[in-house]
């Protein structure tokens, strides 16, 4: 199984260049002065944007910063103790940064006589990676692409990622069509916040490409042919996509919107995924939002993708059209969906036939108002 850090997809270390913490932090892990803070308003100005790989030890539990360690580049990760900034004041587009969670014992015992020579804490586990964006530009494309992703806050002036950055591997095609809109289009006619976006965005796009992209594409490949793999599963669950899913306990296909994709490789060491879907059920007197979370455990190698997932922009679409023609489920499921909708819409209608009176109609009923029901369900 593997790790959350695969030795393909990230750098071969700790691929970081500038610990982003205050003053008042990095003083007190002992990191040399040389290192330049963050402010919100330094990321302002970035004609010639660029990345910052920095390491940082922090204390389990309270995760307390012991110690930072700048970089020169991303192949600078043994050298320890080097705090490297040749871009004078001037703020990264984005950092990429290595977290290592020290032990309070760890701390107590090595931490404080290796402070006194201002080096690094001993670390025995792995590092957790993540991508700090600091550039306005990138915020703001980000803000312009992303139309549903309730996980993640879009708003302040800094958005943290952790690895493998699905929200930027899901949004790949939109940043790089939002890039190609904004090199192409007059700086006069650009708002202030895109002049710099097909640069800074450009560069953004560079770093997924060399680190994640190559895998990220194996996997559609796969998914393409039917197929997928656990350590990638999560390639295909973009929030907000429609998703009809087989379960154990149906025959029947269940249908709904993809909320989040949590687990799995995310932690460490790996669990089930965890895809939170909901849909909307109609009481005959309340209509209200039910939540399901699919449970899928590790497997290896590779398994048949025996669900059926629709993106958002292939809504109302002509592909649309070629998906209900090739999956008879799609369109079976479309068409009861047009029938249900047409039926909620205000009307006047008339019905002539026997009837059926459900005696649980008003329990129900009650139970509806007070709550949507969830449950999770185990695929094979």
């Amino acid at each position: 199984m593997s790790s959350t850090k695969p030795t393909d997809s990230m750098p071969t270390n700790t691929e970081r260049d500038g610990a982003v913490e205050s003053e008042e932090a990095m003083s007190n892990c002992g990191t040399s002065d040389d290192a330049t803070p963050l402010s919100p308003d330094s990321n302002r100005v970035q004609s010639h944007p660029w990345i910052r790989y920095s390491t940082q030890y922090r204390r389990q539990g309270t995760r307390d910063i012991l110690h930072s360690i700048a970089h020169q580049d991303e192949n600078d990760f043994e050298a320890a103790n080097i705090t490297y900034h040749n871009k004078g004041t001037e703020a990264p587009a984005f950092e990429v940064l290595a977290v290592y969670e020290i032990s309070f014992l760890a701390t107590e015992n090595d931490w404080k006589p290796r402070a006194t020579r201002n080096e690094a804490p001993a670390a025995f586990a792995k590092p957790s990676y993540f991508l700090r964006i600091y550039s306005l530009a990138i915020i703001n494309a980000l803000q312009a692409v992303v139309e549903y992703y309730p996980q993640h806050n879009l708003n302040g002036d800094m958005i943290e990622l952790r690895w493998p950055y699905p929200l930027l591997v899901h949004h790949y095609d939109e940043l790089r069509a939002f890039q190609d809109r904004c090199r192409l289009t007059d700086a006069s006619v650009l708002c202030e916040r895109e002049k710099d976006a097909a640069e800074h965005l450009s560069l953004l796009l560079e770093y997924l490409d060399a680190h994640i992209m190559e895998k990220v594409n194996a996997e559609k490949r796969r998914n393409s042919e039917g197929n997928t793999t656990f350590d990638y599963q999560w390639v295909s669950r973009k929030p907000g996509a429609t998703i009809m899913t087989k379960l154990k306990t149906s025959d029947n296909w269940t249908i709904g919107v993809m909320q989040s994709c949590t687990g799995g490789i995310f932690a460490d060491p790996p669990e089930p995924w965890k895809t939170e879907i909901w849909n909307l059920v109609y009481s005959g007197e309340y209509m209200a939002r039910q939540g399901f979370c699919i449970l899928t455990p590790p497997y290896d190698g590779k398994k048949e993708f025996c669900e059926i997932i629709i993106a958002r922009k292939e809504y109302g679409n002509a592909s649309m059209g070629e998906i209900m023609e090739k999956r008879p489920s799609v369109k079976e499921a479309v068409e009861a969906g047009q029938i249900y909708w047409n039926l909620l819409k205000p009307a006047c209608k008339a019905y002539k036939g026997a009837t059926w009176d459900d005696p649980a109609k008003e329990e129900s009923g009650s139970q509806f108002r007070s709550q949507s029901s969830n449950a999770n369900y185990y695929l094979d």
